[in-house]
């Protein structure tokens, strides 16, 4: 196995990794959760979502999109600062 560089790292994007039925989070109720985990390199994002498998794979792909739109991977991020007069 050989180690990626840096550089091939940062080129990667979050993509949907697993998304499985769970347990709700604590303090919330009801038997519709599911947890996704999204990864990119070493990193992994973890969340749950209220819904089907499916949903909530649909909701995670869209978050995946945001948060590579955020770190600039696709073009420019919309949350980066702007050069001010």
């Amino acid at each position: 196995m050989s180690l990626k560089k840096f550089a091939d790292i940062e080129d990667e994007e979050y993509t949907v990794t697993r998304v499985e039925k769970t347990d709700p989070p604590d303090g919330l109720e009801g038997n519709n959760w599911c947890e996704y985990i999204l990864t990119r390199g070493n990193s992994t994002i973890e969340g749950k979502r209220r819904g089907t498998v499916s949903q909530v794979r649909r909701q995670a792909e869209e978050i995946a999109e945001d948060v590579n739109a955020r770190s600039g991977i696709k073009g420019k991020s919309i949350w980066a600062p702007r050069k001010t007069k």
